[in-house]
């Protein structure tokens, strides 16, 4: 059986408080006979988080990338990049400075220039965005952004087939002089340039996004989660056809759960 494949720990004392992050917290011991073994590390201990693990220097082997509060309730937020030196990772400074908790974050080269970029929401200070950090040789700048999102998600995917990463967003948009407007779009890539397509998707927060060929046609399909204040009310999971690029709601029937605690701590990745 499998359990959670990254945490961290918290311990205090009226002293201190000692936070040691574990990756593989515990021995599981697979039905083929493989045993994973416990790697303590110094990399920092964070709530309100993302974690990837990439390959960002194109050296061969996986680093890890981690976003989130420092803090047992909010704030300060920081993001870091931990290098892989044959299994020793060690904190980098690659020009990440805008620190982001409440975070979502993926990898993709929506550049093609053979190097993984950053797109991620999150909240940074009192301020709440989304953006893109370009991966410049192991160095990243931030790209820029569109709306200001809280309890989003976002993912990289294709789905035009033109051979660029679009963006599929969604989230509180907190930017927007109306209130409580909740969003999904999907943002085209038009060299380098992100322009909504309005895709007429069911705005939602507390959010989870990814895209799939459910139906094995050649393109990318996209499933949301989340709550939602417009029909369909409360909490939602829907599916929507791509069919060359206009999307569908395909009522697939699914149970709309909360996904509150999940979305709001980033977790986006299938890791626990």
């Amino acid at each position: 059986m499998f359990k959670r494949l990254m945490l961290y720990e918290n311990v205090k004392s009226s002293l201190e408080q000692l936070t040691i992050l574990l990756i593989l917290i515990t021995s599981i011991q697979l039905g083929f006979g493989q045993t994973f073994t416990l790697i303590p590390t110094d990399i920092i201990g964070v709530n309100y988080s993302s974690v990837n693990w990439v390959d960002y220097d194109n050296d061969g082997d996986l680093d890890i990338f981690i976003t989130g509060s420092t803090d047992s309730w909010h704030g300060p937020g920081v993001t870091k990049i931990y290098q892989n030196n044959n299994g020793i990772f060690n904190e980098v400074s690659v020009g990440l400075n805008i620190g982001i908790w409440e975070s979502s974050t993926e990898w993709g080269d929506y550049d093609n220039d053979v190097a993984l970029d950053i797109l991620f929401t999150g909240k940074a200070g009192s301020s709440f965005l989304w953006g893109i950090y370009h991966n410049d040789n192991g160095n990243f700048s931030f790209g820029g952004r569109l709306p200001n999102i809280l309890y989003g998600s976002a993912s990289w995917g294709d789905y035009d087939n033109d051979g660029d990463l679009d963006i599929l967003l969604a989230g509180w948009d907190v930017s927007n002089s109306e209130p409580n407007t909740y969003i999904t779009k999907i943002y085209c890539n038009d060299n380098g340039n992100f322009n909504d397509i309005s895709a007429g998707l069911t705005g939602v927060k507390y959010a989870g996004v990814a895209w799939g060929d459910y139906d094995n046609d050649g393109d990318l399909d996209i499933i949301i989660s989340g709550s939602s204040n417009t029909s369909p009310y409360g909490d939602i999971t829907l599916i929507y056809r791509n069919d060359n690029g206009n999307f569908t709601n395909i009522n697939a029937g699914l149970r709309g759960g909360p996904q509150k605690l999940d979305n709001s701590l980033g977790v986006n990745s299938g890791l626990i």
